[in-house]
């Protein structure tokens, strides 16, 4: 008999001490490791192993990193999970399942930073639960209490004695068998999550922490760049792009009409899939006089932006919001454009960018 369907006959059995039935091994969530130490404890064999590659997960088995180190992995190819002080044992660790579309994720004991795209995510601990959708939210479970802190999207938190929302920058605490607490402005993300998002990041000077340098701007307003780096104002770090538009008509489709983009020859995977995100922040910047929004655009024909895919940050006026997509490679060419011109306009306001980032998803999701 196989070690899948030993142990779905042992989880058809038991699970949490009640009888279920039988779960099939392609119903289970597909577990890949992006980086850093993923283990994973078997129910089936009592056993730690160092995950390599993709796994079916049973909601039974116990996910974690070597030693609490920070480490990343994908559930369903689509949603990341950044784990640290989790360790996988029978009674510890991060548990995954499926729950119609709902992924439900199980966290004992740690740290959790959760990224979901169009997916909904449920995240329980022994205290709660918190639910989001396209959002990116970090978990911690330690003592007796869970926290949670909103870094961008709309979250309920919530146990059998209350719920809060939470927005942007929001953060609420469970303690013991209390309801959650009201929602107060977090500080900011632990220092740790940056070094596990630089093993994985695919953009060159992201934070734009050195200057320009591998950032450039094809477009000019009375012959001196409308780009120009910002120390008074960042979401992450010391410094932003900042893009002034002064008046300025852009061309569509045209990739000598680009205020701000970043090129890389043979960086992609064709056919693969890619976690595109950027922070985002405006003021009064429009189009025709009539207010804009922040499009970005992924090309695969380095001489034209406008080929490729190409999509829209949220409003960010006077404040960051983040902007999430999921894009496929159609060749190993990548050039990321921003402030993309879909129409043709006159431009003017401001428009920060800041914390951008590219990271490779595994095969196995579309």
């Amino acid at each position: 008999m196989s070690h899948l369907l030993t142990y779905a006959v042992l989880l058809a059995a038991v699970q949490d001490g009640q009888a279920v039935p039988p779960t099939t091994t392609d119903q289970l969530p597909e577990v890949r490791p992006m980086a850093g130490p993923i283990t994973l404890w078997r129910l089936a064999t009592g056993k730690v192993e160092l995950l390599t590659g993709a796994v079916r997960a049973f909601p039974n088995d116990r996910l974690g990193t070597r030693a609490g180190a920070p480490g990343r992995l994908t559930v369903e190819s689509e949603v990341i999970v950044t784990l640290r002080d989790v360790k996988a044992a029978s009674d510890e660790g991060l548990s995954v399942d499926r729950k119609e579309n709902k992924l439900l994720i199980k966290l004992y004991r740690g740290s959790a930073l959760v990224e979901t795209v169009e997916r909904d995510v449920v995240v329980q601990s022994a205290y709660g639960r918190v639910a989001g959708h396209s959002a990116g939210f970090f978990v911690e479970v330690k003592g007796n209490a869970m926290r949670v802190f909103s870094i961008d999207g709309k979250l309920t938190f919530s146990n059998d004695l209350g719920s809060v929302e939470l927005s942007d920058g929001e953060t609420s605490t469970i303690l013991g068998k209390k309801p959650p607490s009201r929602p107060t402005v977090a500080g900011p993300p632990p220092a740790w999550m940056k070094d596990v998002e630089a093993q994985t990041n695919l953009i060159a000077n992201p934070g734009f922490e050195e200057g320009e340098t591998g950032w450039r701007s094809l477009v000019q307003h009375d012959g001196k760049p409308i780009i120009a780096i910002d120390d008074s104002l960042a979401r992450g770090g010391k410094s932003s792009m900042r893009i002034d538009f002064p008046s300025v008509e852009l061309a569509p489709k045209s990739g000598k009409q680009t205020p701000l983009d970043q090129f890389k020859y043979g960086l992609l995977k064709p056919g693969a899939r890619y976690l595109l995100r950027l922070w985002v922040r405006t003021q009064d910047y429009a189009c025709n006089d009539a207010a804009a929004s922040v499009r970005i655009s992924v090309s695969y024909n380095l001489s034209d932006a406008g080929f490729g895919w190409h999509g829209a940050a949220p409003p960010a006026q006077a404040k960051w919001r983040c902007a999430r997509f999921i894009v496929k490679a159609d060749s190993a060419d990548f050039r990321l454009g921003i402030c993309y011109a879909q129409e043709t306009g006159v431009r003017r306001g401001t428009v920060w960018i800041d914390d951008v980032a590219l990271i490779a998803l595994p095969a196995g999701g579309e």
